[in-house]
């Protein structure tokens, strides 16, 4: 028996654009339409120039062999007593765009195609299929529903009852139908309405099919990447759902795959804040851009990686790799609570120093968070001087300046990679983990963690932050010490990696309804280029002042990271001005 050969998701969206093409309309493929996202959108105008749009389709494409009903949303005709009806994509789509006809396209090998089909013709939507020939066959149109009621009680009465009786009926049986129809937006549009932003860049996800065999979540990657594009899932559950399986497979640190999903919970707080950009969407696409890097750079990054340590596994630095994308941010909740607190204790009640203050130097007495301060001190200079093989298990020397600035940064400042890295050490007390794999994979990973925000690897440069004009009296004797002038990807390719990644990755950060700062949220993933001699990430922004603020970061970053033998580049493009300016990495 020949196995069914499957359509690629591409070319199935460009089929469907052709289609609608050659009925006239005006097609986009893979654009926003009414702020979402969607496969086809296509439109069509009076014969004049002048002409109003006549006719406007969105189409919606899947691949799978089991179509999944939920695209379309359950049943209202068996949910309308306990009205448990399910929202779908082309449910929300057809409410929300309304007049705007919905269509959905299937492959000719779908398995529960009659299912599919009763549901579109209850619900309206219009349903193509692509056959073997990669031909479009329509197997249904679009339909107004309140026009075919009407249509439908006019055949029924017709020829029974007088013209006049049979028009009123009709008008009060349209009006019925035009109340369900209100019903059913009611119960789409009250609920939370879900994602379907697809904020993760395609190119980005088409780019992972290179990465080789020898990345050990590669497979896991491809499977994420098929889903996602398949699949109508909101952004969020589909990427929690990921990044908890790639911990229990690949790190296997019980308390903090739990804990992902409080996390995942808490962002939905953080987007009340105007001034808040998307961080757990973000973490997993710094993953996922940080893979394809190290993937093309693999050698090069393993020989330095492993310098100050015994012992390294094989799959170490891609386990480190892992940790440190998807968990360098994961305190940023606590960091922004703490701010919105302190400024209702400043406005309501004239305390400058609030409780929250007061609760984090607990820190100094928690068992162990000060001695991971030092172990990572330690750490950071083994890396600078080319020490001995480095062990967390080994007797460190203290730092008492490093150890200050760190304390104060976690006091006063909150500082969510501070945090983050201690909540990662903390989560990783257990008698499973063995000293081998604290050293060489969870303390890199923290340390990694702890230093990549500015407000940390400034001020150990010898620089305040980009927005702290004036360093408190302390401070300025810190900065003196100068104790990292530059990161140098020879010494410390792990945390280079995440400052490059974290850096790039602006793009993809969703929209939320309280933000008032749209030039932040729209930065686009144009392209790449990975190969052993050069990496070069491309990012678009929509205008000068977007322009000018990215330029203002990528110097500052520039002028920090170092590199011999690979380039490290990026590329920022300005859309407004249609002019690109490249930021290299020197030696």
């Amino acid at each position: 028996m020949v196995a069914k050969k499957r359509i690629d998701f591409n070319d199935m969206i460009l089929l469907v654009g052709q289609y609608f093409r050659d009925k006239g309309f005006e097609v986009k493929e893979n654009t926003t339409y009414k702020e979402m996202k969607v496969h086809v959108c296509a439109c069509k105008k009076g014969k004049k120039k002048a002409d109003k749009v006549i006719a406007e389709v969105i189409a919606e494409v899947s691949i799978s062999e089991e179509i999944s009903p939920l695209l379309i949303g359950e049943n209202l005709r068996e949910n309308l007593e306990n009205k448990r009806e399910k929202v779908g994509v082309l449910t929300y789509f057809q409410i929300y765009f309304h007049p705007t006809k919905i269509y959905l396209a299937v492959p000719y090998y779908a398995k529960n195609l009659d299912e599919i089909k009763k549901l579109c013709e209850w619900e309206g939507i219009g349903l193509l299929q692509v056959n073997r020939d990669k031909k479009i066959m329509p197997l249904l149109e679009s339909s107004d529903r309140v026009k075919l009621f009407k249509e439908i009680v006019n055949e029924q009465i017709g020829g029974t009852l007088d013209i006049g009786m049979r028009e009123e009926i009709i008008d009060k049986v349209g009006m019925l139908a035009d109340h369900l129809l209100i019903h059913r937006a009611v119960l789409t549009l009250a609920t939370s309405p879900p994602s379907y932003q697809m904020n993760i860049n395609r190119n980005l996800l088409e780019k992972m099919k290179t990465l080789s065999e020898e990345v050990i979540y590669r497979e896991d990657i491809n499977d994420f990447c098929k889903s996602y594009l398949t699949q109508r899932v909101d952004d969020y559950d589909i990427v929690l759902k990921w990044v908890k399986e790639l911990w229990k497979k690949y790190i296997e640190i019980p308390e903090i795959t739990s804990s992902f999903d409080f996390y995942g919970d808490f962002e939905n707080i953080l987007k009340l804040d105007k001034e808040y950009r998307d961080h757990f969407l973000h973490q997993f696409q710094v993953f996922l851009l940080g893979t394809l890097i190290l993937d093309g750079i693999y050698h090069k990054f393993q020989e330095y990686y492993k310098k100050p340590f015994k012992n390294l596994s094989e799959n170490s630095v891609f386990k480190s790799w892992l940790m440190v994308s998807t968990f360098h941010d994961f305190a940023y909740p606590l960091e922004r609570y703490a701010k919105w607190n302190d400024e209702l204790f400043e406005r309501l009640l004239n305390i400058k120093k609030s409780p929250t203050v007061i609760g984090f130097e607990k820190i100094l007495t928690e068992r162990k968070f000060i001695e991971y301060l030092d172990q990572m001190d330690n750490l950071l200079y083994c890396y600078k001087t080319d020490g001995d093989n480095w062990c967390c298990g080994k007797p460190h020397t203290i730092n008492e300046n490093l150890r200050r600035f760190l304390l104060d940064k976690i006091v006063f400042e909150r500082n969510h990679g501070v945090l983050s890295s201690l909540a990662l050490l903390k989560k990783s007390e257990s008698n499973t983990i063995s000293e081998e794999i604290l050293s060489t994979e969870i303390f890199p990973a923290a340390l990694a963690i702890a230093i990549h925000d500015q407000g940390i690897w400034q001020p150990l440069r010898g620089k305040p932050p980009s927005w702290r004009k004036d360093p408190c009296e302390w401070e300025e004797e810190f900065l003196k010490c100068i104790y990292l002038k530059h990161l140098d990807f020879s010494k410390q390719p792990l945390s280079f990696l995440l400052i490059f990644c974290d850096t790039a990755q602006e793009f993809g950060r969703p929209n939320f309804p309280y933000s008032d700062n749209e030039s932040v949220q729209k930065p686009q993933f144009e392209d790449m280029i990975v190969n052993k001699d050069k990496i070069q990430v491309i990012v678009s922004v929509p205008d000068s002042k977007a322009f000018s603020r990215k330029q203002t970061e990528l110097q500052a970053v520039t002028d920090f990271l170092k590199c011999s033998g690979i380039h490290f580049i990026f590329t920022l493009y300005n859309k407004e001005d249609k002019i690109s300016k490249d930021f290299p990495v020197t030696n």
